[in-house]
């Protein structure tokens, strides 16, 4: 993965995360806490996941991490 495609994605997250916080403000009052705080900390732990594949992984194995994360996450809730 080269420095400039490295950056890209960085500002690509970065573009995602402003405006899932302006999404999750506008969710109504009883949701607003639990779930986009849960929503914000799973995003956040896909941008360390996004920081370290970048440190040590080529651009195939951030996909496998991914794949690893999300799984993982599926086990966790039961989601089908």
């Amino acid at each position: 993965m080269g420095i400039h495609s490295e950056a890209q994605l960085n500002r690509k997250f970065m573009e995602f995360a402003a405006l899932m916080n302006i999404y999750l403000n506008h969710f109504p009052k009883h949701e607003k806490y639990a779930l986009s705080n849960r929503i914000r900390n799973t995003a956040y732990e896909m941008y360390d996941l996004i920081s370290e594949s970048q440190k040590r992984y080529y651009k195939d194995e951030l996909g496998k991490m991914i794949g690893a994360w999300i799984k993982k996450i599926k086990e966790e809730n039961k989601w089908s």
